[in-house]
């Protein structure tokens, strides 16, 4: 994360590892959700049909900002829209059912 006193100086930096990334259409597939810590919060999210401007994308995001790697530190990148958080798995199970998705 870049901390609110370095926004400005991020979304300059951000433009400018972006200018040549091209718009893309999202397709928002499915519902499907991340548990952080066991039993701690979840979070439901939208995952969209993963393509190749997905990752063009992450990768000059993360080109202007090395340090902020966990995302794809030790695994893969997982593009994604979250769309609420839950304390309980029952709690974002519902959720989930309830959207309809």
């Amino acid at each position: 994360f870049v901390p609110e006193e370095e926004f400005e100086g991020a979304a300059r930096a951000l433009a400018r590892a972006l200018k040549d990334v091209r718009a893309f259409d999202v397709n928002l597939s499915d519902i499907r959700h991340f548990e952080h810590s066991p039993n701690k919060s979840y979070t439901a999210w939208l995952h969209p049909e993963e393509t190749e401007e997905f990752k063009a994308l992450q990768f000059a995001c993360q080109a202007a900002y090395p340090h902020c790697n966990d995302q794809s530190e030790g695994g893969s990148f997982v593009p994604h829209l979250s769309v609420g958080q839950c304390k309980s798995r029952a709690a974002v199970d519902a959720l989930i059912t309830e959207a309809g998705w």
